[in-house]
Formats: C-alpha cells, structure tokens, sequence
C-alpha cells in the first residue's frame, strides 16, 4: 500500500527504537525518499513553554493534553454525541439563509476515507481497493453549501441506511420552510426501491422518475 501511493515523506509512530528499527528494515523496499520516526513526538509538545503560551498557558504550568488524553476524548463520543453533531452542520446550513432559498437541492454521495492502523469499523473496499471508512456526505446543489455528513463503515449504504439519513434532513429542512420544494440527486447506487418509496411519500422530485445523476 505505501509503494503504491508513491510518497516523498513517510511518518512512522512506533515509539522508539521500534520506528527506527522499522525505518531501517524496509527504507530501500519501500522506496520513499524521507522516513520520519514521529512516536512519542507529542510527548514532546505537551511540555514545550511556546505551544504552552500560545495556548494561553503558563510556560511552567500543567502539561498540555497528549496524545492519548485526545484519542480517550475521541472514544468518549457516543452515538448521540456523533447524531446531535450531524445535525449541528444541518443547523448551520438552515441559519447561513437571511432569507428561504427558492428551492433546495440535495447532492448525496459517498467517498472514501482511506484508514492506516486498526481503526474500528475499517472495512476493505474493492472498489477503492483499500481499507477505508465510506462516509455520506449531503451538499445543496445549487449554493455547494454543505447540509451534513456522516461516518460510516467502509462499506456502500443500504437503502434503509440512506432513508434513514434523508429522513432526519428532509424533517429538518420541512421545519424550516414547508413550502420550499426538494430535488434528490445522486449516483446510481442511490436509485433503489426504497429511496424511490421515501421520494414518492415526502413528495420529493426527482428527474425523469428516477435518481437524476
């Protein structure tokens, strides 16, 4: 994997001597001009008197939060947590219009999010021919503003996990304005029975009868 992406600088957090050890074995396999030994880096920044300044620190007080404290942080999010923050960009969304736009336009798709280590729910993708997180991403057509986002598995959505998503957006925007009028656009992969069902019972248009893409 790291051939085939072909880059001019390659980190590697091992701790040391691990990374060293690891450089050292694989550097002329690999073929990468630069290899950088980065673990325990943050260790290092935790204590440094000018990141602590910048921080409105003092420079000889507590140390700044690790790597460890972020990743502990990160794990602490629950479900809820990672819902009510999608729907924080949908809110910002509705609240960036001084007035109701004309209609509105939702773009779906999803993309790969390539993952490097162990990370939970990291799934292979043929497709992409990687390991990677596949996340929606919903944008307003017309403006490319963006409505929302959602982490995902590695893996395409099924149609219930797509309405599901729409749901919670095109409630939302209702909300807003009742009146305005919602075109669904996606790929092919998103013309299925049950988007068609939802588009049919929320009256929302669609192009030729089916997904427009």
């Amino acid at each position: 994997m790291i051939k085939n992406a072909n880059p001019d600088i390659l980190s590697v957090a091992l701790s040391a001597p691990k990374q060293e050890k690891w450089i050292y074995r694989y550097y002329k396999e690999l073929g990468v001009p630069v290899s950088i030994g980065i673990g325990v880096t943050f260790e290092f920044y935790v204590n440094d008197p000018v990141l602590k300044m910048a921080c409105e620190r003092l420079p000889d007080g507590e140390p700044l939060a690790s790597q460890p404290t972020i990743s502990r942080f990160e794990n602490a999010l629950s479900r809820t947590d990672l819902y009510r923050i999608a729907e924080v960009f949908l809110d910002i969304f509705i609240e960036s219009y001084d007035e109701p736009p004309e209609a509105i336009i939702l773009d779906i798709d999803d993309t790969d999010d390539a993952t490097h280590g162990h990370q939970q729910l990291a799934l292979f993708n043929a497709f992409h021919n990687n390991y990677c997180y596949m996340p929606i991403h919903i944008y307003e057509g017309k403006s490319g503003k963006l409505i929302t986002t959602v982490l995902r598995p590695g893996k395409r959505p099924t149609g219930e996990q797509i309405v599901s998503i729409l749901k919670r957006v095109v409630g939302k925007i209702r909300e807003a304005w009742p009146e305005k009028g919602i075109l669904l656009r996606g790929d092919s992969y998103y013309s299925c029975p049950a988007v068609y069902e939802f588009c049919d019972e929320e009256e929302i248009k669609t192009q030729n009868n089916k997904i427009y893409s």
